[in-house]
């Protein structure tokens, strides 16, 4: 995932004191601090451009997410950026994992990407805006 200056996500998390000019090592500290992983539910595929729905699904390999979760036991809450990740989450993870880990959160959040235009900026950063509220 890019950060973006100007992403309803960095926005959001400036708001809870994340520097998008800092380090990347500097960055990952602040999302460890606010207890808050970024991670694509994709790990590789191909695609021609950089729309979602150029990606070939046959091609899809998605991250390992039951050593993800089982690294970081105490996670609640996925927040998913866009229809797409929510999706390949619900048909390539779930089905894969732990009984523990079916019955996390999971929050569809509309893209960040300036190809999703039917949301205004401020309206997505509203609804980005939720990540602030999930107890740590």
């Amino acid at each position: 995932m890019r950060f973006g200056k100007l992403s309803p996500l960095c926005l959001a998390l400036i708001q809870i004191g994340f520097n998008s000019d800092d380090s990347y090592a500097n960055k990952l500290l602040a999302l460890q601090h606010h207890k808050l992983a970024l991670w694509d539910v994709i790990q590789c595929c191909e695609r021609h451009g950089s729309l979602d729905s150029n990606i070939t699904n046959a091609s899809i390999i998605s991250n390992d997410f039951e050593s993800f979760f089982a690294q970081h036991p105490h996670i609640k809450h996925i927040f998913f950026n866009g229809s797409r990740a929510y999706q390949e989450y619900h048909k390539r993870v779930m089905p894969q994992l732990a009984d523990q880990w079916q019955t996390l959160v999971c929050t569809r959040l509309p893209s960040t990407s300036p190809a999703m235009a039917n949301l205004t900026f401020e309206q997505k950063l509203i609804i980005w805006e939720q990540i602030k509220q999930v107890p740590t």
